[in-house]
């Protein structure tokens, strides 16, 4: 009969993360999560100018066009996580299917729980 140490098991998390086999699916949602906070941020903004437009239209032009590279990031980190686990790689696999609403819109809600 074997016995199994808290610790052990801590100490096996821990080389896997640092092996960098879930170093991968750990990166990926820290650059979900950052990018959907600057697009949360930039989409402020640009709801801001909406009701005074006409004096605002160079912010309102300049902040649409920053939307693009995180729109994108996020649209690639997302679809990479799904990819990834839908292709059964072990460390996605292991942290779970993707929740649906990282793959929805931005909302101004919560997501359900």
């Amino acid at each position: 009969m074997t016995s199994h140490n808290h610790n052990e098991t801590v100490t096996n998390h821990a080389s896997r993360v640092v092996a960098g086999e879930e170093a991968g699916p750990i990166g990926n949602e820290r650059l979900t999560a950052l990018t959907g906070a600057v697009l949360l941020v930039l989409a402020a903004v640009e709801i801001v100018t909406v009701p005074t437009l006409r004096a605002m239209l160079s912010v309102h032009f300049v902040v649409g066009v920053l939307l693009i590279g995180p729109v994108t990031v996020k649209t690639a980190s997302t679809g990479y996580r799904f990819i990834r686990y839908y292709t059964h790689a072990p460390a996605y696999r292991r942290k779970g299917p993707p929740p649906w609403y990282y793959a929805s819109p931005p909302r101004f809600c919560s997501p359900p729980r």
